[in-house]
């Protein structure tokens, strides 16, 4: 099955489409919404390149492109999903910050 792409940034809530926002992190968030999820717990969105796989990382344009998508989503899902962002660090400001130990 393919997803039928409907821009890169906000949420569509068919689940035959995704909104991209340029990278795989967001689309997860998405699909993940799509699916029903009551909390969505992002773990490793530094997006501030420290590290990238084994691959170099992106150019810093990349992380302020892609940090302003992740707001559209946010603004989106507010009031619908409860996104926290458990990630020590992140750039990724529009999410509340929370720890995997305050979590419950």
């Amino acid at each position: 099955m393919s997803l039928r792409h409907t821009g890169k940034i906000g949420f569509d809530a068919d689940p035959a489409c995704i909104r991209s926002g340029g990278n795989s992190g967001y689309q997860a968030v998405h699909v993940a919404a799509q699916a029903g999820a009551a909390r969505i717990l992002l773990c490793g969105f530094d997006m501030g390149g420290a590290h990238w796989h084994d691959a170099p990382a992106p150019a810093a344009h990349l992380f302020a492109t892609w940090i302003e998508r992740f707001e559209t989503l946010a603004d989106a899902l507010r009031g619908q999903v409860e996104i926290l962002n458990c990630t020590p660090g992140s750039a990724l400001k529009c999410f509340p910050m929370a720890t995997l130990e305050s979590i419950q």
